[in-house]
């Protein structure tokens, strides 16, 4: 039976170190008590309403940081329901121009692939700022975005919700769990590695003891304590595998957008070294002949190689949002999606504190 995983014993370690060590009488009790289970649950009678007591704190407020934390998550990451579409529509309409602008210049230029000498400039304009004004377009929607974000993040931080609070609340956290962790280290007899196996030992032992009926009076606070780790280990269980389920699905992404990427890129890449070839070298900046030809041959192949790139870019952007869409009424229908998630973590919290403070009103 697991009930904490490396980040639920950093907190509860530093939770311990705030609710015990001040109490200099109840530290002393507890590293002097035996080592041994039975010895130990058969000699804690005097100790159990201030273990008990202490349990309820400890966990109460790590349902505190708990909830603190899924706030953060949504206050800090929020995303508008239509963000991917407004962003993927806008950069649909940026590269719909740039395809068009590359259609016009392949027409033109390849009708006039055996006469060079009769491109006009004044067309050619044409051709490239129907892409310029998409590129606009392009760069006022990341804008957009940004701006977004940035209002967000404003908004969070009024709430409290900043990135440096989190930092430095986990910063103060982290120190106090390594300074209690090395105080308890000589007493506990095992070195912190172990203590995940160490505890899953003991408290396997503790249900052995409990059904042999070994333990005497006071078994119901134990078993409450019990179904509470359980409880708000339940909790953070499936925090871990959303999040695992939420990388696998990060990392598919990933790939096939670098997969896309690469060729879009690519094509792009090739099409401006030919207009570098011709932009730069000098000898193809005069009204000859072969000027006018290289120059024209040139940029005829760099939009005909940036034809289908800007095609299967415009593609590959719709298969992004509709696959984003169909996942997300998956995710939904599920009860998956983040903001579900988090309403589920909460209730859950809610109903262990409510059982925490019930037990403290009948004792």
């Amino acid at each position: 039976m697991k009930i904490f995983g490396k980040n639920r014993f950093v907190i509860s370690l530093s939770l311990f170190s705030f609710f015990v060590l001040p109490d200099a009488s109840l530290a002393a009790e507890l590293l002097s008590a035996p080592h041994d289970l039975s010895a130990a649950v058969e000699s804690a009678g005097s100790l159990r309403p201030k273990i008990d007591t202490l349990t309820r704190k400890i966990i109460l407020k790590e349902i505190e940081l708990e909830r603190f934390n899924l706030h953060y998550t949504m206050q800090v990451s929020r995303q508008g329901r239509w963000k991917g579409w407004r962003y993927g529509g806008l950069q649909e309409a940026n590269m719909s121009l740039g395809l068009t602008g590359a259609i016009i210049s392949t027409s033109y230029r390849g009708s006039r692939i055996y006469d060079p000498a009769s491109v006009k400039p004044c067309i050619q304009e044409t051709a490239y700022y129907v892409p310029e004004i998409g590129a606009w377009i392009g760069a006022g929607a990341a804008a957009l975005e940004f701006g977004i974000n940035g209002y967000h993040d404003l908004e969070a931080r009024k709430r409290g919700y900043s990135p440096e609070q989190s930092l430095n609340s986990r910063a103060v956290g982290k120190a106090a769990a390594a300074l209690t962790e090395r105080a308890l280290r000589a007493n506990l007899g095992h070195d912190n590695r172990t203590d995940l196996s160490v505890m899953e030992a003991d408290l396997a032992e503790l249900n052995k003891l409990l059904k042999q009926t070994r333990i005497g009076n006071g078994t119901d606070e134990l078993f409450a304590r019990a179904g509470h780790y359980e409880a708000t280990d339940k909790v953070y269980a499936e925090e871990l595998q959303t999040a695992k389920e939420d990388r696998v699905r990060a990392v598919t992404t990933a790939r096939e957008r670098i997969e896309s990427a690469a060729y879009i890129g690519g094509s792009k890449v090739a099409a401006g070294v030919l207009f570098a070839v011709v932009g730069f070298n000098r000898n193809y900046r005069s009204t000859s002949l072969r000027a006018d030809r290289v120059t024209n041959d040139n940029l005829l192949a760099s939009s005909i190689i940036f034809i289908p790139a800007s095609a299967f870019s415009i593609l590959d952007n719709l298969r992004i949002q509709v696959q984003a869409e169909i996942e997300r009424h998956k995710l939904e229908a599920k009860g998956m999606l983040p903001a579900q998630i988090v309403a589920r973590r909460l209730k859950s919290l809610d109903a262990v504190e409510q059982r925490l403070n019930a037990g403290r009103q009948t004792q």
